[in-house]
């Protein structure tokens, strides 16, 4: 059994999208659990919710590449049982993360305030 902590970072195998494959997800709520993805590319639809990352801070992704603030995902405890473990949020990324969707046109306020409960240093 997998045990979620705000600002992990698995690597997961995601059968829901359209080209089935890997991805690396960072746990912002484990009470629901809630995620966000992490894309080696920005999504145009929400440019402005794209947050950088590099990889010289998180040594684990083969490209610097984007955590997807604007919609969070789900997944249940089958597939998360397959979950690898990778890393953890440095504070600076959970700070931007914290500032990027404090006032999130894309994201409902309960989700803003599971991301401001669960990542306030």
């Amino acid at each position: 059994m997998i045990i979620l902590s705000p600002g992990d970072i698995f690597y997961i195998y995601v059968t829901y999208i359209h080209d089935p494959h890997y991805k690396y997800i960072i746990c912002i709520c484990p009470d629901h659990p809630l995620f966000f993805f992490i894309n080696t590319e920005p999504r145009r639809t929400k440019l402005d919710a794209q947050l950088l990352i590099k990889k010289d801070d998180y040594p684990f992704l083969a490209y610097d590449s984007y955590i997807n603030t604007g919609e969070m995902v789900t997944f249940g405890a089958r597939a998360l049982q397959w979950a690898k473990w990778v890393g953890r949020l440095t504070a600076k990324t959970k700070a931007e993360i914290l500032e990027i969707t404090k006032n999130s046109r894309y994201l409902p306020p309960l989700h803003c305030k599971k991301i401001s409960e669960n990542f306030s240093i």
